[in-house]
């Protein structure tokens, strides 16, 4: 939720809001704090399912043996059973170039924040429509990570049907491969691959079923694939340049994949992936506007300014959060706004008073945190001066003894000196013994104070 709060862009899935509440699991269980999340609607579901079709629902062990028995009844073979799953979608050009566009777009998006997802994979890419524009935005970063971070986990993350082979490779020590943004890189190969294909190259991947995947041989065939060759035959219909570019995104070498921006520039000047021809009415079969621009999609039928014809972002009430108003007077908030992510939105006046409120405590709490080793400092300043006042301003003009002066005053400046690494416990008791050694001095009738100071000018 920290990581998406400083992150907007049209092809990333937003998260609105979280909060906590007390809930009741079961009828007989104690309430239990739990989190929800307020995310971004998406209404068309997920880009694995538009491709394949919805999932065949899956039959239980009692079911699976009636349904063989009544196949022995007539005849039949173990195997001879119907196939239960749906006719898949054959994605034209169209859909695979804008497809496509919107994933990278996105991810060019994280890589530039620095941060890697590690997950992609068509199911966790969302499809939204509107109107009759399809916008397809990344979701799930849930193993999202900051770039440059060694990995520490056994090798058991996730999905690994979309993974690059160099993190399922271990060295001689056992360790696994690092996840870099060029790992990300080879998963959007493998969804360019499955749009093309319906399928993936490894014969132990099930788009259907991922949890039923014997995961051993297929980290063996992922980790010992010998790369993408021409499958032209399968779809000729496809442009040559596309193949080109998948041997690219799929390279084994990752130094040899290209980054995120260099594949939206590509599409920019059409070398890496040509654009769809469009016919003299600017279709392509699809609605027009089906296909747009890269960063800033708009949706069908929105005025545009002649003066400067430049792509704006959508701010349907599914896309508030795609990018900072164009000018001041916009009802539209700015992404860069924080908020503390811990309520529930209030619903009565008083809810609205306790939120402002809450929202005020947050903002000071996060201005404390962020600046507390300048106001650590600052205040150990401030508690040393009031030491040298607490011995200085009794005597004046005279001054305090030299056998209280001096131990007292350096043990001060000894404490201001190390500064935050003298924890507030310690700098308390040395605030005690300050006080206690005056009060001991006057209590004795020692006194504080020497003789008098001489502040004439001699020559």
């Amino acid at each position: 939720m920290q990581l998406l709060q400083g992150l907007s862009h049209p092809n990333l899935v937003s998260y609105r809001h979280v909060w906590l509440e007390d809930v009741k699991l079961g009828q007989f269980s104690p309430s239990v704090p739990c989190a929800f999340i307020l995310q971004q609607y998406c209404n068309s579901g997920d880009l694995l399912h538009y491709i394949i079709g919805p999932t065949p629902a899956v039959q239980s062990t009692k079911e699976q043996l009636k349904a063989q028995l009544r196949r022995r009844s007539r005849g039949g073979g173990e195997t001879d059973r119907p196939d239960v799953r749906a006719p898949q979608r054959k994605l034209a050009f169209e859909d695979i170039y804008s497809f496509f566009k919107d994933i990278t777009s996105g991810l060019a998006h994280l890589h530039a924040n620095n941060f890697i997802h590690r997950d992609l994979k068509p199911s966790n890419c969302l499809l939204h429509k509107d109107g009759n524009e399809f916008r397809c935005l990344i979701s799930d970063f849930g193993e999202v990570q900051p770039e440059n971070v060694v990995r520490k986990s056994t090798g058991s993350t996730g999905t690994i049907s979309y993974c690059a082979p160099e993190v399922l490779k271990q060295d001689e020590f056992g360790r696994y491969g690092n996840f870099t943004t060029k790992s990300d890189i080879f998963s959007l190969g493998m969804i360019l691959y499955f749009m093309c294909f319906g399928r993936l190259p490894y014969k132990s991947a099930d788009s259907f079923q991922e949890e039923g995947e014997d995961m051993d041989m297929l980290r063996a065939e992922i980790s010992s694939w010998s790369g993408f060759h021409d499958e032209r035959r399968e779809r000729p219909e496809l442009p040559t340049q596309l193949y080109n570019f998948l041997k690219r995104l799929l390279a084994i070498d990752p130094n040899d994949r290209p980054s995120a921006n260099e594949i939206l520039e590509g599409i920019r000047t059409e070398k890496g992936l040509q654009m769809p021809p469009r016919s003299r009415t600017g279709s392509t079969g699809l609605a027009i506007g089906r296909i747009q621009s890269v960063d800033s999609p708009v949706p069908p039928g929105t005025p545009v300014n002649e003066r400067e014809r430049e792509p704006i972002r959508v701010r349907s009430s599914a896309y508030l959060e795609d990018g900072p108003p164009s000018d001041s007077s916009s009802p539209f908030p700015s992404p860069n706004i924080t908020t503390p992510l811990l309520m529930a939105p209030p619903t009565t006046p008083l809810g609205s008073f306790q939120n402002r409120i809450a929202l005020y405590q947050h903002y000071l709490i996060s201005w404390v945190r962020l600046n507390q080793q300048s106001l650590t400092l600052l205040t150990k300043l401030v508690i040393f001066f009031l030491k040298i006042f607490s011995i200085t301003k009794p005597c004046l003009p005279a001054a305090a003894r030299q056998a209280i002066w001096y131990p007292l005053m350096l043990l001060s400046a000894l404490e201001l000196g190390i500064g935050t690494k003298i924890r507030w416990r310690i700098t308390a008791f040395l605030l005690f013994v300050h006080v206690g050694v005056l009060w001991m001095v006057e209590w004795l009738g020692i006194g504080l104070c020497g003789r008098e100071l001489d502040l004439r000018w001699r020559f």
